[in-house]
């Protein structure tokens, strides 16, 4: 009789902001998490993770310890510079693992998974995603409107050609819409290269609850986190990298959700 296999639930791209409940983020995760399907062949998912994408004016994984204690239903079980564990009050546990989102001189965000050093802002594409890799990170390039077209479109389309993209990933967002209008240019770009799904919450009323609600699930290995000659950061890298992504789920959001949510965004920037 053939065992089910066991797996990883991923949010690959969680932002936590100021104006963002923490507890309420954490609850959501907890809950869309739970909710994510699984399909025959595959056992309830025994491993939980958030990569945080903090971009360069906020640093809310240092102020984990802080909000953590404030809540009475989370508690902070283990705390590293690149993850920290979090407990429920039901027992289940999940991590949320260090990364950043940095934007690149031409204007394009760019994902750098799994390490503790910030990125500095505003290096050529080219030259921000080889930071990444040389500081240990995994760099990812995350839809976004208008990445694709115009002349950052031929420089990414370009720069994902060469062998210098070689390792790097692409992102996957709710703002993506299941519109051709606005979700034309990563199935083009992927060409064999990985895709990861995430939800990329903004700094809006209520958005903590997309936390977890878009999610890749990773195939999980017997010896995960269990033997000594792999530590928990290099096992989140090789999630990320190497083990067999069997599915995704998270609703996309409609044309019109997408474009209202994005300049709900743009409305928010004036203000300030």
């Amino acid at each position: 009789m053939e065992v089910d296999q066991e797996v990883w639930i991923a949010d690959t791209h969680v932002h936590l902001y100021e104006n963002f409940d923490l507890g309420k983020a954490l609850t959501a995760a907890v809950r869309n998490f739970r909710a994510v399907p699984m399909k025959p062949g595959l056992r309830e998912a025994s491993g939980f993770l958030l990569y945080l994408t903090e971009r360069s004016d906020t640093s809310y994984f240092s102020q984990l310890p802080e909000a953590v204690g404030r809540s009475s239903q989370f508690s902070l079980k283990e705390l590293t510079g690149s993850y920290a564990k979090i407990e429920c009050d039901d027992g289940v546990s999940f991590f949320i693992v260090r990364g950043f989102q940095t934007v690149s001189q031409e204007r394009m965000e760019v994902l750098g998974l799994v390490m503790e050093a910030r990125p500095p802002e505003g290096l050529p594409l080219r030259e921000l995603a080889a930071w990444i890799r040389t500081y240990g990170g995994v760099p990812v390039i995350p839809w976004s409107p208008g990445k694709w077209w115009g002349q950052r479109g031929k420089v990414l389309r370009s720069y994902l050609a060469s062998h210098e993209s070689d390792g790097v990933l692409l992102g996957d967002v709710v703002t993506r819409s299941a519109s051709r209008a606005l979700g034309m240019g990563l199935g083009r770009a992927r060409d064999g290269r990985r895709i990861l799904y995430g939800s990329d919450p903004f700094p809006l009323p209520l958005e903590e609850g997309l936390v977890g609600s878009a999610v890749t699930i990773f195939a999980k290995s017997a010896d995960d986190g269990q033997g000594p000659s792999v530590g928990l950061p290099d096992l989140f890298k090789q999630i990320l990298q190497h083990r067999p992504i069997v599915g995704i789920f998270g609703a996309r959001l409609s044309l019109v959700a997408v474009v209202h949510r994005i300049l709900r965004l743009k409305l928010l920037k004036y203000s300030r």
